[in-house]
This record gives C-alpha cells, sequence and structure tokens, in this order.
C-alpha cells in the first residue's frame, strides 16, 4: 500500500512540475512576445557573441569580454553558427528559454528542500523588470546565481549522475560569469553550517578553481568605466539614496511611476530593514528551514555590493529605471522567495501582503515594450555572401559590423 502512495505521489509531483513549467512557459510568452514572435538581437548578443564568433571561430570561446570569460552564451554562439545565419537571433532567444526553464525545473529536484516550490519557480518569471533580463542570451548570466544558489543549498547527491550534473553545471557557471568567485564565501558557509561532507569540501575546491581562473582573465583584461567628474564629486556616495529607494524597494513593491512620488529616504528605509530584517529572522530562527533565506540574502546582498563596487565611479547610470535592472534582479528574487517561504511562519500576514504588492508591481510593466525590427533577415543574406556590413541592433546605438573577409 506505501508503495501505491509513494508512486501516486510522484506523479503528483511530476504533474505539478510540469503545469508550472508550461505555465511558466506562457508567462514568459505573454511578457515578451518579440522574443518569441519577432526575435533580434540584443546588445552582445549580436556586437560580441555573434560577431566574434564569425570573426574568430572557436577560438572565441576563450576570448574575455568585460573581464571575464563568458563560456555559455559562446558555445550557443559556436553551436549555432553551423546552422543558417539567418536563424541566429530565434536560436540565441530559444537557448535563453531552454536555460531558464533548465533552471526552474531544477528547483523541484527532491535534493532541494523548500516549501511552497511551484510559487519558488513562478517567482522566476513574475519579479517585476523593465523587459531587459529575460529571453536575452547576453543576460543569462543574471540567472545563473540561481543555480549556484540552489547547488550551495541542496542535499550532497546519491548517484554519480547527479554528481556529474552538479560538476557540469558549476563549471559551466563559473566559466560564463563572476558569480562562482563572488559566492566563495556562499560555498564555505555551506561547509560549515549546511553539510560537513567531502562534496562540500570538493564544491568549494571546484569553485576556488574557477574563481581563479576568472580571476587571472579579470587581472589580465581591467576595464575601466566613466566617471561623472564633477558632478560625481559634488555627491558622491548620496546617489546610494535614489537607488536603494528607487531600484531596489521601489521597483520592487511600487512600481516605477508610483515609487517616484514616496520619499526616497522612507524607501531607503525600507530597502535596509527588509533585507535586514529577514536575514536576522532567518538566524534567530531554527536552522533547519532558515539556512537558505540566510544564503538567499547574503548571496542578494553580494551581488549588490559588488555592482555597487564595480560601478563605484559611475552609480549615477543605476539611477534611471530605464537601466541596469540586472543588477537588481538577483536581490529582488531573494526577497521575494523568502517571503513566500515565511508564508507558514509568524510572519505569514505580512508576507502575503509584501507578495502582493509584489505581484502589483510586476504588473505596472508587465508586458514590455516591443522591439524595434532591423530586418536581420535581409542583413544575413548579405553576411552569407561575404559582403561587409554594419547591422543596427536592439537597443539603440548597438551594431554587429562583419568585415569583408581577406
Amino acid at each position: 500500500m506505501s508503495i501505491i502512495k509513494n508512486k501516486l505521489k510522484l506523479i503528483s509531483t511530476e504533474s505539478d512540475r510540469l503545469t508550472v513549467l508550461f505555465l511558466c512557459f506562457l508567462i514568459l510568452l505573454y511578457r515578451e512576445p518579440d522574443g518569441f514572435i519577432n526575435p533580434q538581437f540584443w546588445a552582445e548578443d549580436g556586437e560580441i557573441f555573434f560577431q566574434q564568433n564569425l570573426i574568430l571561430g572557436f577560438s572565441a570561446l576563450l576570448e574575455p569580454y568585460s573581464g571575464y570569460l563568458h563560456l555559455i552564451p559562446r558555445l550557443i554562439s559556436y553551436l549555432t553558427g553551423f546552422l543558417p545565419i539567418s536563424f541566429a537571433p530565434a536560436l540565441y532567444n530559444f537557448s535563453a528559454l531552454v536555460i531558464t526553464l533548465f533552471i526552474i525545473n531544477y528547483l523541484f529536484s527532491s535534493r532541494i528542500h523548500l516549501p511552497f516550490k511551484p510559487l519558488l519557480a513562478i517567482a522566476v518569471v513574475l519579479v517585476p523588470y523593465n523587459g531587459e533580463i529575460m529571453m536575452s542570451l547576453t543576460n543569462i548570466q543574471w540567472f545563473l546565481p540561481i543555480l549556484l544558489i540552489l547547488l550551495i543549498i541542496q542535499d550532497k547527491p546519491n548517484t554519480r549522475k547527479q554528481l556529474l550534473l552538479d560538476t557540469l553545471m558549476i563549471t559551466a557557471i563559473g566559466l560564463t560569469s563572476p558569480f562562482v568567485a563572488l559566492f566563495l564565501p556562499l560555498f564555505i558557509f555551506r561547509l560549515i553550517y549546511i553539510c560537513r561532507s567531502h562534496y562540500s569540501v570538493y564544491l568549494l575546491s571546484i569553485a576556488l578553481l574557477l574563481a581563479l581562473i576568472q580571476g587571472y582573465f579579470i587581472w589580465q583584461t581591467t576595464v575601466g568605466l566613466p566617471t561623472f567628474s564633477e558632478d560625481y564629486d559634488n555627491y558622491g556616495f548620496k546617489v546610494l539614496i535614489p537607488i536603494l529607494a528607487l531600484r531596489l524597494s521601489g521597483t520592487l513593491f511600487f512600481g516605477d511611476y508610483l515609487s517616484s512620488a514616496f520619499n526616497f529616504y522612507g524607501l531607503t528605509g525600507l530597502a535596509i530593514i527588509l533585507p535586514t530584517g529577514l536575514l536576522i529572522l532567518a538566524v534567530s530562527k531554527p536552522p533547519h528551514r532558515q539556512l537558505p533565506i540566510i544564503v538567499f540574502m547574503m548571496g542578494g546582498l553580494i551581488i549588490l555590493f559588488a555592482t555597487f563596487y564595480k560601478l563605484k565611479n559611475n552609480l549615477p547610470i543605476l539611477v534611471s529605471f530605464d537601466n541596469g535592472y540586472r543588477y537588481f534582479y538577483s536581490l529582488h528574487l531573494f526577497i521575494i522567495w523568502s517571503l513566500i517561504i515565511y508564508l507558514d511562519s509568524v510572519i505569514k500576514y505580512v508576507s502575503a501582503l509584501l507578495l502582493l504588492m509584489a505581484l502589483l508591481s510586476a504588473f505596472t510593466h508587465f508586458q514590455v515594450s516591443p522591439l524595434k525590427d532591423f530586418h536581420w533577415e535581409k542583413y544575413s543574406q548579405q553576411i552569407e555572401r561575404g559582403e561587409a556590413v554594419k547591422v543596427p541592433i536592439n537597443p539603440e546605438g548597438w551594431f554587429v559590423s562583419i568585415p569583408r573577409p581577406k
């Protein structure tokens, strides 16, 4: 009888997982229709990954950009390069979709012990944003911290197949973005507090090796950012107040327009108190369920602090709602995940209210603006013929420049 019950439970879980994946697909289809019906290159998709793959070929896989390696988008660019050039934007978007759904699907792993998994999964595609993140190969790296966090909080593998998958995932992520290096303290946290095992030592060792590899490229190809010179000297880090107010708590709970009408200091207080409060509450409770929240908050804050450090001479660019949403996506998602987990705690009503506010905020920009159609098919024919072309792509001001073959 117990065997039958277990089989029925597995069938029910599998059905829930497939239903949630399909729902996430539909949400993405509605929020980013152009990504499906009018695929376009976005920024580095064309100007860096497609262009350099066409010129450099396989060697582009080891070409750093912005100071570090980007293995996943470059590998996809290389593989899709064997297909007609006219398909490239659609294949890039499809790859981004597959990776996004893979990450959502991984959340349902039996090795990850989190409540309300369907809500956690749907939150990945419901977080308030302006269209910069989803359905873009170049910005897929901003989803990779989610997978890293899941690797950090999950149980150790039971089979060699699971160990191999874990190894492939952390290696691919580590060679695609600097997040493995940034999350080294979290891998140490796992070893000390979550699971003292050979597997945790193994994960930490791989993360350290990958951090050293990316660190080498960052050291070799340090990229400077323009500063705001005179204006920046006048206000310094006071610009953090509108950033925290508008981009952290404002965008997450009130939407772009409404948050602009609020007092910045009040929103800044919320931006500081909420993640800090969630972290303190998690630390003060028994760790069997709160440890993931500690990892969520630490991961989100690490990314935020790294962003401020990277842009320390250029912070004003983060004030505008039209730029840099990718820097806040992880912390927003991890706050929402923490609030979902707290739905069965003493603060469940506060959590439910804040989640409702976040959902309403998402609906203020639920469907992103259409992308400009630059008629890639026409230019792709010229590229196929070996002609030198300069192709405009989204967003405005970006181009794919292909020289005439020698």
